[in-house]
């Protein structure tokens, strides 16, 4: 995704996005008029055939027409798509969503309409999980990059930095007996998988601010040859900070979703509010280096928030983890 970002225009990846879903959408319609196969369910069979009508109608009203006229309404001089069609297909998508998992579907044994969630809590736990780590691990390219210049190696070294402590932030920082948010009711799985969406979005923000941060190039000649040193661009690091301060807020907020056992159970030293005060604190602070912009400095030729950053999210990860015990050493006598 980090390439991606760089390699495509918006109204490109509006084309590609369209066709993909219409792909994913007639991949759908094939599934559920084709025989059914053995290993899937008659009622599950059943109900998928009954979203296929909702899913074209939602498919075609939140996502074709709105997007086909920001492409419509594109600007001409530098083929940017119209952002209130774009947004307006933001809304309509999330509220088609809401409203499918909300959905009621399914008969129970008197023929009675009975309440049933549209989505299976424990599949989505580990997809949700499972992408996350992969958008971690695409941190790790803004780190591979070959150079013989000190500053970018320690930048790549700051990216390193930032993908393990959004590892230990995602996947650590839980304590002991708590009941996660997936278990807990129908609202707190939406919000926590709303808040799975901010951090789908900012993890991914997080490896192209590292990128920018790399791509400013100094360019000079030295004894003939012409030599390459990073330079310090204070407002090429601003997608770093605010997609940094993202990460940290959304996941707190999605930590605070989580049922807090008790203190006897858990066995943490602090609680979930100050833990959840502690990554709050650390992502308001990457916001702020932000809006201080040229005040923050450079550390050599790289912007100062290249460093501060990951180490706000390493510092947060670490109190954590102290305070829950997730990590432990056990001495053999």
């Amino acid at each position: 995704m980090t390439q991606a970002f760089s390699m495509s225009n918006d109204t490109r990846a509006i084309k590609l996005y369209l066709v993909l879903r219409a792909l994913e959408t007639l991949a759908y319609y094939k599934q559920v008029t084709a025989p059914r196969p053995p290993f899937l369910a008659e009622d599950r069979y059943n109900r998928m055939k009954r979203l296929l009508p909702s899913m074209i109608i939602s498919f075609v009203a939140a996502e074709v027409l709105p997007l086909s006229l920001a492409i419509f309404l594109r600007d001409r001089s530098t083929d940017d798509p119209s952002l209130p069609a774009v947004l307006a297909a933001l809304v309509l998508i999330l509220l088609t969503f809401i409203l499918g998992a909300l959905s009621h579907d399914g008969l129970d044994e008197s023929g009675g309409k009975t309440k049933m969630i549209a989505f299976n809590a424990d599949h989505l736990q580990e997809r949700y999980e499972l992408i996350s780590l992969i958008f971690i691990g695409e941190i790790c390219f803004a780190a591979g990059r070959p150079s013989n210049d000190e500053d970018r190696t320690m930048a790549s070294a700051a990216a390193l930095i930032s993908a393990f402590g959004a590892y230990l932030l995602v996947f650590t920082t839980g304590s002991a007996g708590q009941t996660e948010f997936w278990v807990r009711s129908i609202k707190h799985r939406f919000f926590g998988i709303i808040m799975y969406v901010g951090l789908f979005c900012s993890i991914p923000a997080i490896g192209a601010g590292l990128v920018r941060v790399l791509e400013e190039d100094d360019a000079s000649e030295v004894d003939g040859e012409t030599e390459h040193s990073l330079s310090c661009n204070l407002s090429a690091a601003d997608l770093l900070c605010y997609a940094s301060g993202a990460f940290l807020i959304f996941s707190s907020l999605l930590n605070l979703s989580n049922l807090e056992a008790t203190k006897e159970i858990s066995k943490a030293k602090i609680g979930i509010w100050a833990r959840v005060f502690v990554r709050l604190a650390c992502g308001f602070i990457c916001l702020l280096f932000s809006l201080l912009g040229g005040g923050m400095g450079c550390a050599g030729d790289i912007p100062s928030p290249t460093f501060l950053c990951p180490l706000l999210m390493l510092t947060s990860a670490i109190i954590e983890i102290w305070a829950v015990r997730s990590v432990t050493v056990r001495r053999s006598k």
